[in-house]
């Protein structure tokens, strides 16, 4: 479900005197006064009629940090790491939208594909998390705040720090802009899944033949003790045809108590190169998998 197009959106030049309404978080706040902006989109590209800066003016840094001109303080009056305080712009978003009553038993996951330069999340008013890290994709778990009821209406609220401690990281020669500008969607997931997994293939001496190791991490969010479930995986060629005579196959034998995150590492086979395809055999609940869904 994609969550991008246009949302409630304001944006701030805070300082340390700046109170900010405290229940702008909740989903019954009445964000009719903010204006409607279009996501992704990084809010200092918004500028009025007279070609003036409408939120937040753009910057360009190559070696200074990009905070100390606005704030109008020498290198040696900051700690390095703490983020700005007396000038931080904060853009706040607000989004209403219905669940598929289909994902009503699901794991329901939000993602950010880029925010800068971090974000704090609330669902129907309920804090979710924080994320920083302005060009890597961030994931919520978002099921136990939705309402999926018949005729549901969910309201998420983000709130974006331009600066964060983040920023000295991201301290490069670029054009300095802020806000949500890459993708937000809403994935809908199964209790168990195939997180990830790594395929290594060791050639022999003489790259003929080769060792196809494949190392699977299965993911388990329900409370349900799911020791025991296998993986099994079959080596295909260039043209889709079946090589493996016999699949490879792999036992979860337990999850850590903390991530609820086990590997798997299917047997040794001996084949030339071809693609991995790997598959729970343990059945699935119907509509099982990952699904993405556009409104």
């Amino acid at each position: 479900m994609e969550m991008t197009g246009n949302s409630a959106g304001q944006s701030n030049r805070q300082t340390v005197s700046v109170q900010k309404d405290a229940n702008f978080n909740q989903k019954d706040y009445d964000d009719s006064s903010w204006d409607n902006i279009t996501v992704p989109k990084s809010w200092q590209t918004y500028v009025n009629k007279d070609g003036s800066w409408k939120y937040d003016p753009v910057i360009y840094s190559n070696q200074n940090y990009p905070w100390m001109n606005a704030e109008g303080k020498a290198y040696n009056k900051y700690k390095v790491g703490d983020a700005p305080t007396e000038c931080n712009p904060v853009g706040t978003y607000r989004k209403t939208f219905t669940i598929d009553s289909s994902w009503k038993d699901r794991n329901v996951f939000i993602n950010f594909e880029g925010v800068g330069s971090a974000m704090y999340l609330w669902v129907n008013g309920k804090y979710i998390g924080y994320a920083e890290d302005s060009f890597t994709r961030d994931e919520f778990n978002i099921t136990d705040a939705l309402d999926f009821s018949e005729g549901n209406e969910n309201v998420i609220t983000v709130e974006v720090y331009r600066w964060s401690d983040g920023s000295y990281i991201e301290n490069q020669d670029m054009v300095r802009l802020s806000g949500i500008f890459r993708d937000v969607y809403l994935t809908s997931k199964d209790d168990v899944e195939i997180r990830d997994y790594t395929v290594v293939t060791d050639l022999d001496d003489i790259y003929t033949d080769a060792d196809l190791n494949v190392d699977v991490d299965v993911r388990n969010l329900s409370a349900e003790d799911v020791s025991g479930w296998s993986v099994e995986g079959n080596l295909y060629d260039s043209e889709g045809k079946l090589v493996t005579t016999t699949p490879l196959t792999g036992t979860v034998t337990s999850f850590d108590s903390g991530t609820k995150e086990a590997k798997s590492k299917p047997h040794t086979a001996h084949h030339r190169s071809g693609k991995m395809e790997c598959r729970e055999t343990e059945p699935l609940q119907p509509g099982s998998g990952t699904e993405k869904k556009t409104v």
